[in-house]
């Protein structure tokens, strides 16, 4: 009955995995609003498409409510690469950024009458980065208009971070953009926006809303952040120094709040729609020092050591063998380094619980901490804090 369970369990996350791997693959759209389109603009929490910035500035002169943003959008058109006609004529720049303004004044005036329309979606990557688009998601913006659609895109992402920016504009023309992206960004509701992620494909883990909470911002999960920190007397064992791993990260919300007191911190995750929260996430929070990777755990390759690593009640949805998962994490570790295991339901998947710690153990880890948490008030679950042993 227990493997016919696990069977069952494990055939209901792969087909919910699975949605939210295909994500945006073949034709499929994909309605969300213009602000969590501009919060996917990131790439480790630096945002690369001031562009957008730039035609939202240039909308706002046209629309009388700012000025300086069309001097801006020229200067940016005329930046660019040299453009051609259907006919592969030479298209003046004058010409062609004079085209572009007639051209942005329409696009407004039409979605100020008939609002976005959703048969010309925005194309984007699989984890929404713009390929083309960026005039309609500036006008949207613009407009306040509550939901647009995109569609995935086989082509490439174009940058246009500071570095593109600083080639051709004074600092003093990169700090109006870049101030006009704060303000808009302190403007954008966050916890509506990750909401809106999360619900934009059905979740394993959470009961229906977030399974990390993060209550600084007021954000309600399954499992409370703060608590579960204190729980695994974390300040014990984390140092400024160390780097850290977090596999399965879930939505970030942990991993952020070990970056606080870590060097560095990285996230691992399956589901592309919680990694895009915990992106999002970290720009609010303007982490440098955290990055988050969508995939399978077990088929990654890392080139840096770790001097920590939180393994969250993730083991049983690895399918690796204790023994095996504990080489995998010996060999990531730096001498001397700590791993955070943590058991599923102790009367359920894990009632073997002391059986898989010898085995992990075994690898090569000695145990200097342990304990117990009920912290959703449901589920029980041990821990164990265990220490490379450079012996072996």
């Amino acid at each position: 009955m227990d493997q016919l369970k696990w069977l069952i369990l494990n055939s209901k996350i792969y087909k919910g995995i699975k949605g939210v791997l295909l994500g945006l693959r073949g034709n499929r759209k994909l309605a969300l609003s213009p602000e969590c389109l501009l919060l996917s603009q990131h790439v480790d929490g630096v945002f690369n498409r001031y562009d957008v910035i730039v035609r939202l500035m240039a909308i706002e002169e046209l629309q009388g409510v700012a000025s300086g943003g069309l001097a801006l959008y020229h200067k940016m058109q005329r930046s660019r690469n040299e453009y051609h006609d259907a006919a592969g004529q030479r298209i003046k720049q004058e010409d062609r950024y004079q085209n572009k303004q007639g051209s942005l004044e329409s696009l407004v005036e039409s979605l100020k009458q008939n609002g976005f329309d959703h048969q010309f979606p925005i194309s984007v990557t699989p984890d929404l980065k713009l390929v083309d688009g960026s005039h309609r998601l500036a006008g949207a913006l613009y407009l306040q208009i509550n939901e647009i659609t995109v569609k995935k895109s086989a082509a490439r992402e174009v940058d246009f971070g500071l570095s593109w920016f600083s080639r051709y504009f004074e600092q003093a023309e990169i700090d109006l953009i870049r101030n006009r992206y704060h303000r808009l960004r302190e403007g954008i509701a966050i916890e509506k926006v990750l909401n809106e992620i999360l619900q934009r494909e059905k979740q394993v883990f959470g009961r229906g809303g977030f399974y990390q909470s993060f209550e600084r911002l007021g954000i309600h999960g399954q499992r409370p952040t703060s608590e579960r920190y204190k729980i695994y007397k974390l300040d014990e064992h984390l140092s400024a120094d160390q780097n850290v791993l977090d596999i399965g990260c879930n939505c970030g919300f942990f991993t952020l709040m070990i970056a606080e007191k870590a060097r560095g911190a990285v996230g691992i995750e399956i589901n592309q729609a919680l990694v895009d929260i915990a992106q999002v996430m970290q720009v609010h929070l303007n982490r440098s020092n955290v990055s988050f990777r969508c995939g399978n755990f077990n088929k990654m390759e890392f080139e840096e050591k770790f001097d920590f690593i939180c393994s969250f009640a993730v083991h049983h949805w690895l399918g690796v063998d204790m023994h095996k998962y504990g080489i995998q994490l010996h060999e990531l570790l730096n001498p001397g380094g700590k791993v955070l295991l943590e058991s599923q339901n102790i009367n359920d998947q894990d009632s073997d619980w002391e059986e898989k710690l010898e085995k992990f153990k075994a690898a090569g880890f000695v145990e200097v901490d342990s304990g117990y948490l009920k912290d959703d008030g449901v589920i029980e679950r041990r821990f164990g804090i265990l220490q490379k042993d450079t012996v072996k």
